[in-house]
């Protein structure tokens, strides 16, 4: 992986620079934690969608603007991440001066689909494929993959779906996801390594499924 100049880490302390005065990593991802679980609690009361990238940095910007200045702004700077799943390769995240642009797709997808004249496997390929995109793009420079999984819930509960408020809470589940989205997102030509969409899409089935199932009964 290359050197990257990150303006937005402290380099006193390398850690992020936060509106909390922080400066001890370890207690940084914990009050975050507490502020943006608290967030999310509040979001989860109304699910509110909107089909707009505007929509997306306000997501953002309500779970971390506490805690970051960035929060709601798309990032500036190119970033890799070591991933486990990957032996410690990264995938390969959308430069800064595409993200405005990927992500303005991604909402005019959602715009222009008729959900409810797609059948089961089309429903679960179009969500799948919205929230790997969203979140491949990575457009931010913190919290990707909380902000993904919130804009995946109230994306739903727009089309009437909804799911346990504590999936991503159970014992693995929130591993298990972002190791699938990993898996969708990464790619390498030199590896023979393709994206495999497997995981994540066996997760947005059992979404769809169980929200069907409830419906059944009720």
């Amino acid at each position: 992986m290359k050197e990257i100049i990150d303006p937005y880490i402290d380099n006193r302390y390398y850690i992020l620079r936060n509106k909390l005065g922080i400066t001890d990593i370890d207690k940084l991802k914990v009050a975050e934690s507490d502020i943006v679980i608290t967030r999310i609690a509040e979001i989860f009361k109304t699910l509110y969608f909107e089909p707009s990238s505007e929509y997306l940095r306000e997501l953002h910007k309500y779970l971390f603007g506490d805690v970051y200045d960035f929060a709601g702004e798309y990032r500036t700077i190119h970033v890799e991440k070591a991933e486990r799943a990957l032996a410690w390769l990264s995938v390969d995240y959308d430069e800064p001066e595409d993200i405005s642009d990927n992500v303005e797709k991604v909402f005019e997808i959602i715009r222009s689909t008729d959900f409810y004249s797609l059948d089961k496997e089309e429903r679960i390929d179009y969500v799948t494929n919205v929230l790997v995109d969203i979140w491949k793009t990575h457009p931010f420079r913190e919290g990707n993959t909380r902000t993904a999984l919130v804009f995946l819930r109230c994306f739903l509960k727009s089309y009437g779906i909804e799911f346990d408020t504590n999936l991503f809470k159970r014992q693995g589940t929130y591993k298990y996801t972002r190791d699938a989205l990993v898996a969708a997102s990464f790619e390498a030509d030199d590896l023979d390594v393709k994206r495999n969409y497997t995981y994540i899409k066996r997760l947005i089935r059992d979404i769809l499924e169980e929200d069907l199932e409830n419906k059944k009964r009720k």
